[in-house]
């Protein structure tokens, strides 16, 4: 008997030796064709694998991943799990690929790469806030494209026409009265452009007032995006975007706005309101074209006071709205103008400021004045007044050259129920905010980052929309036969090496005719 369970035992043991054996050739046998068919397969290891440039894998049942990943942990820097193939049974679990991952990088090699993204990134925050990034400028190598860029780059000639200490002095005196308009506002910081992911134009619903459904077009409320809005009646909003030193909107204090554009005042108002009325209703002859979704009741006035006409060369001073207005009226709002021209002037960065007023003295561009006045006693930025009758504008941007401004006034303006009474919205799709608009609310903005002025709030409101801008073809002179002078060129070459790093086109265009 001893004998007999002996054999027994001895043949047990060689049939596990043996099974063992058979067990442990499968698996290195499977591994291996795996590999070899994974090596001569013609697009090579998995797309999910194929951007690291060291990739060793193996098939193993899940049951063994954990024990391939405790003994793998010792010497890989990058271990990673996927799990592929068809399923299997739940008794005998999925194929996992267990993928060897290191970085393929020696430490210098690594130290070097990131020095290299730092740098990156580093210069592109320089040209971020070096940049134009709130003026339109032509690409165009016709005459008047280049007039438009040679204002761009004049306060670049003036900065280098200066010694060290007065420009010392300049940046001095620029921090200080930057530090006083600083203390009228609370500053808010957004990250990056986000564009909307939506096909066609973008509408913003301001309230219960309704908008007619347009093909193509999507309604969104103005609400569902963070609303920005001043703490106290004395500070304003600033808002600026990460990487620019321009800000993106710029709410103004709204006490300091009623009291110096006069609307806070019932019988100003009661003066001002109907000559709008009038020249929507009546007096504009039909709405201008935009590049945008414009809907509004009556028509929309796009350039009242500085007009540049299509089919001519250069800019008239008036709109045919002086003819058809009057001159009493047309000076109303003209002045009305210029009030919101000082508040901008009051409310800005002085060097924002020095580059407006040596692109002004450099191209000797046009300003809104009052008829039968100089231009002394006109605008110092703006040129150029749109208004709209409960008009609403899809997302767009404009091609202005210099910060715009906006404002909205109530029809029947009563001071005690409407004076802190939201009745429209500024909306900023690509940034994610909506700024509340009230009577006699002053808004800076920057044109050239997506915005959109929502429907009004209640249905029963009239409200009246005005925008102060600068058009870059006012700037240019809309006409190619006025030679560039030696400044002009100069300044445009200014332009050129600071914003522009490409190679220069031909900038001698004395010849080029056209408008």
């Amino acid at each position: 008997m001893a004998s007999r369970s002996a054999r027994s035992a001895s043949v047990h043991a060689a049939v596990v030796t043996v099974l063992a054996a058979v067990v442990t050739a499968a698996i290195a046998g499977r591994a291996t064709s795996t590999g070899a068919l994974a090596a001569k397969r013609p697009g090579g290891p998995p797309r999910s694998l194929s951007r690291r440039p060291q990739k060793e894998y193996c098939i193993v049942r899940g049951s063994q991943v954990r024990e391939a990943l405790r003994c793998e942990m010792r010497f890989l820097r990058c271990l990673r799990t996927e799990r592929r193939g068809r399923r299997r049974s739940r008794r005998r679990g999925r194929y996992v690929e267990v993928v060897r991952r290191p970085y393929g990088y020696t430490r210098a090699e690594m130290k070097s790469k990131s020095r290299t993204s730092r740098q990156r990134k580093e210069a592109k925050k320089r040209r971020a806030a070096n940049e134009l990034d709130f003026s339109h400028n032509y690409a165009a190598p016709s005459v008047s494209s280049s007039r438009a860029r040679a204002a761009a780059g004049a306060f670049l000639l003036a900065d280098e026409a200066m010694s060290d200490i007065e420009l010392a002095n300049c940046d001095k005196v620029d921090d200080i009265m930057d530090a006083d308009i600083s203390t009228r506002f609370t500053e808010v910081l957004v990250g990056p452009l986000r564009p909307l992911k939506v096909k066609g134009h973008v509408m913003f619903k301001g309230g219960v007032a309704r908008l007619p459904w347009i093909n193509g077009c999507k309604i969104i409320p103005a609400t569902d995006f963070n609303i920005v809005q001043p703490k106290s009646p004395t500070k304003g909003v600033r808002c600026y975007r990460h990487g620019s030193d321009n800000e993106v909107f710029c709410l103004l204090p709204r006490q300091q706005t009623l009291h110096a554009s006069g609307v806070g005042d019932v019988k100003y108002c009661n003066v001002i309101v109907p000559i709008i009325d009038e020249v929507l209703m009546k007096v504009q002859k039909k709405s201008i074209e935009r590049g945008c979704i414009v809907v509004c009741d009556g028509r929309y006035a796009g350039s009242f006071g500085v007009t540049v006409p299509l089919g001519k060369r250069g800019v008239d001073q008036f709109s045919y709205h002086l003819e058809r207005l009057g001159e009493k009226k047309y000076n109303i709002i003209v002045d009305f103008v210029v009030r919101l021209d000082n508040l901008a002037v009051n409310h800005t960065r002085s060097r924002v400021l020095r580059f407006i007023r040596e692109a002004r003295d450099l191209s000797k561009y046009k300003t809104m004045r009052p008829s039968g006045g100089d231009a002394r006693s006109g605008t110092t930025i703006f040129s150029t007044i749109g208004m709209g009758k409960n008009a609403t504008l899809s997302a767009h941007v404009d091609k202005d050259f210099f910060f715009s401004l906006t404002t909205v006034l109530l029809k029947n303006y009563v001071p005690s129920r409407d004076a802190d009474r939201v009745i429209a919205y500024f909306v900023f799709p690509d940034i994610r905010k909506s700024v509340p608009l009230r009577h006699g609310d002053c808004l800076i903005f920057n044109p050239r980052i997506r915005h959109s002025i929502s429907s009004r709030v209640l249905e029963e409101d009239t409200v009246y929309t005005m925008s102060t801008y600068i058009k870059s073809s006012n700037v240019s002179g809309h006409d190619n036969t006025r030679d560039l002078s030696e400044e002009e060129l100069q300044a445009e070459a200014k332009y050129f090496d600071r914003f522009c790093k490409k190679s220069r086109k031909c900038s001698e265009q004395s010849n080029c005719q056209g408008y």
